[in-house]
């Protein structure tokens, strides 16, 4: 009996149907990676108040800026001397660390530094307003425990060693090393307006400027809350 013209097609049949079974797998594990890029973002978390994106190293914290509203928590101590200066991460042609927001695109989700420290930030942008670890923070903004060691900034108009436009709450917050602007310049905050607020905190950086200069704030707005907190940094 001849088999070969009845078997031929079967064979065939199978081999058309096993490629395109494993390229279906293939397009469907390829969209679930692609459905969920902030897991591989961040070290864990989803952004939520209840579960915070999960931040252990520099990359991760600079991510911040690509979702101003999530909610965020240290899970390690972060070194940016080398990522902010000649030839690291951050260098950004001679400038540094670029804040994260400003006045008008501000911050509005939560950080926990969780007892963690920022280490070596480096920022040279004297003729750029708004200036700081972040560059302006709203209302519902919650800076908790963000501890910024051997800072290095030089900026314009409102800079702070943490916040530059602060319009949130600040709380167990230090800052150390040297802030330098223009004017509305101070060690941790440059100023404090709307309905922010400073507690707990502290900044021994040293703080230089023309105009409007504080130790801890440059300018505080008439009635914004500043208790248990002070500057001994140099003015």
């Amino acid at each position: 009996m001849n088999t070969k013209g009845h078997s031929l097609p079967v064979f065939q049949t199978q081999k058309k149907i096993k490629p395109s079974f494993w390229f279906g797998a293939t397009l469907l594990i390829t969209g679930l990676l692609f459905s969920f890029p902030a897991f591989a973002q961040f070290a864990g978390g989803d952004g939520t108040s209840g579960n915070p994106y999960q931040i252990a190293t520099a990359e991760q914290l600079n991510d911040i800026r690509n979702n101003l509203s999530a909610h965020y928590i240290l899970i390690a101590n972060i070194d940016l001397t080398e990522d902010t200066r000649v030839g690291g991460a951050f260098w950004n042609d001679g400038q540094g660390w670029q804040p994260i927001g400003n006045r008008t695109t501000t911050f509005r989700g939560s950080i926990n530094g969780n007892g963690y420290t920022i280490t070596g930030m480096y920022i040279n942008r004297p003729a750029q307003n708004d200036i700081g670890l972040f560059g302006g923070t709203f209302g519902s903004a919650d800076i908790n425990q963000t501890l910024l060691l051997n800072v290095e900034i030089s900026g314009s108009d409102i800079s702070g060693g943490l916040v530059g436009w602060n319009n949130g709450t600040i709380r167990n917050s230090y800052t150390t090393g040297t802030v330098n602007g223009r004017m509305n310049t101070g060690g941790l905050v440059g100023i404090n307006r709307g309905s922010g607020s400073v507690s707990n905190s502290h900044s021994t950086a040293a703080v230089h400027g023309s105009e409007a200069v504080g130790g801890l704030v440059g300018t505080n707005d008439t009635g914004r809350p500043i208790t248990t907190s002070y500057a001994t940094g140099d003015v």
